[in-house]
C-alpha cells in the first residue's frame, strides 16, 4: 500500500507541474501575442498618416484668380 501511496503522490505531482508548465505556456504566448498587436496597432496608425498625407496632396488646389472678386455687375 506503500508503494501505491507514492505513486499516485507522484501522480499528482506530474499533473501539477503539467498544468503549471501549461498556464506558464499560455502566459507566455498572451503576452507575445500581445505584442503583436501593439505593433500592429502602431503600423495601422502609420498607414493611416501616409493614406491621409496622400489623400491631402491628391486633392487638385484650388486657383484664385482675380475674375473671383469681381462683381457680377462690374464684368457686364
Amino acid at each position: 500500500m506503500g508503494e501505491q501511496v507514492k505513486r499516485a503522490g507522484l501522480r499528482r505531482r506530474e499533473v501539477s507541474d503539467y498544468i503549471w508548465e501549461t498556464v506558464d505556456n499560455l502566459f507566455k504566448t498572451m503576452h507575445q501575442q500581445s505584442r503583436r498587436v501593439d505593433e500592429l496597432e502602431a503600423r495601422v496608425v502609420e498607414l493611416e498618416q501616409r493614406l491621409s498625407e496622400r489623400a491631402s496632396a491628391a486633392q487638385p488646389k484650388e486657383r484664385v484668380t482675380n475674375h473671383d472678386f469681381i462683381s457680377v455687375e462690374r464684368a457686364a
